[in-house]
């Protein structure tokens, strides 16, 4: 049976997306209820149903078709995971902690017991015992994890240490100089991760390194980022310049960036040396947005329209040729999601506008500038004027509604 949550409780409610296809079909919505015992979790669904009680200290973001939530036993707060039915399906038995590892990836997830930390299976059986001061998530079949406080190395689904950088860079460097310290990036990513060699009053160092323990290239006076579409982010000491190598070291979009950003689908944000404004690259580190602006949306890459803004000027919307295609009239504008995105004027009028840029439906809000006001799954939450939240429908219909 639909029903209408409108509580006399104050309690927020986040959008939970789930992580696979089958997931994505699922959407559950978070809420919170606040009591002289404190703030408690729990979950309904679009239809209003609910389908947790509000008696969790936390729920977190579902992965694999599982939550981590803690709840409070006793004097002590505990972690488990709950299904998509609000079920608690591992028991609240660890020690809590906030990490991302937390969250099952490639059916894996991070626990602490006894203040160190391992990996549970999806059926929350121990798989990795706790033996690390931290952990990171597992990616590509492997997982960077530490022994000891900033002591990196890469271990498989078995515990197996497939990667020390110290041995690493020994193996690799015929004249180990006394003082450096050897440390690893968080992830792999394409089956190599990027290694730091840091010198106290040196310059940083990096490289590439692939499973086997090899270099891809020799050492540079890089501080080189996490290679995405086959080009790797490279920053000098200074942190005035950027540019692009490829896993050979080789130069391919030159350092003629102040700043700049990691490819998503074949594009980057970077700030011109020359101009001092912000413009959109491909590949080959030709402008397609040419850097005329001010400032660019940080999420550019999820929609084919582009929040923008040039000098003196108010903001609006450009396409991937840098064309104008909503008028530059707006003080903020969000993500174009589901083919609407909220915006403000100059004048504090905040709406929904499509893609022809015009006003989708009536509804008095206040904008928090948070991805909440997103729509996914035809669902978007608003603060209305009148002091109460709510879940909006893309008719604008309030779906939700609470304070």
């Amino acid at each position: 049976m639909r029903r209408n949550f409108i509580l006399t409780v104050t309690f927020l409610l986040f959008l939970i997306q789930h992580g696979s296809s089958r997931e994505n079909d699922i959407k559950l919505y978070k809420f919170h209820k606040t009591t002289v015992n404190g703030r408690f979790y729990g979950l309904i669904n679009a239809n209003g149903d609910l389908i947790a009680e509000p008696i969790f200290n936390e729920i977190a973001s579902f992965s694999e078709g599982l939550a981590y939530v803690t709840v409070k036993e006793g004097k002590d707060v505990n972690a488990g995971y709950i299904d998509t039915t609000g079920e608690i399906v591992i028991e609240t038995k660890y020690q809590p902690f906030n990490d991302k590892s937390r969250d099952f990836s490639e059916g894996l997830a991070s626990v602490r017991i006894d203040g160190k930390f391992g990996f549970i299976n999806t059926q929350g059986e121990l798989v990795i015992a706790a033996q690390y001061a931290k952990t990171h998530a597992f990616n590509e079949g492997y997982a960077v994890v530490e022994p000891n406080w900033s002591e990196k190395v890469v271990i498989d689904k078995y515990a197996n240490i497939i990667l020390n950088p110290v041995t690493v860079y020994i193996n690799n460097v015929p004249q180990v100089t006394k003082g450096e310290t050897v440390t690893l990036d968080e992830r792999l990513k394409n089956g190599v991760i990027t290694m730091y060699v840091h010198r106290y009053n040196h310059p940083t160092r990096s490289t590439v390194v692939n499973m086997n323990g090899d270099f891809l290239f020799s050492l540079k006076p890089y501080i080189l980022y996490e290679m995405n579409e086959g080009l790797i982010r490279a920053q000098t000491n200074d942190w005035k310049n950027t540019g692009y190598i490829n896993k050979n070291a080789e130069t391919v979009i030159p350092f003629d960036y102040s700043s700049g950003t990691d490819f998503k689908n074949g594009y980057a944000k970077v700030k011109d040396k020359n101009t001092k404004l912000y413009g959109i690259i491909d590949l080959n580190g030709n402008y397609i947005v040419p850097p005329e602006y001010s400032y660019i949306s940080a999420d550019f890459y999820k929609s084919d329209y582009i929040f923008a803004r040039k000098p003196n000027s108010n903001s609006g919307y450009i396409d991937y040729k840098g064309n104008q295609v909503i008028d530059f009239k707006y003080a903020y504008g969000g993500l174009f999601s589901e083919g609407l995105a909220v915006i403000s004027t100059p004048l504090n009028e905040n709406m929904y506008i499509d893609k022809n840029g015009n006003k989708a439906f009536e509804l008095d809000f206040n904008i928090s500038q948070y991805d909440n006001e997103n729509f996914k799954g035809g669902i978007a939450k608003v603060n209305l004027k009148d002091g109460h939240s709510a879940y909006i429908n893309k008719k604008g219909e309030i779906i939700f509604k609470f304070k």
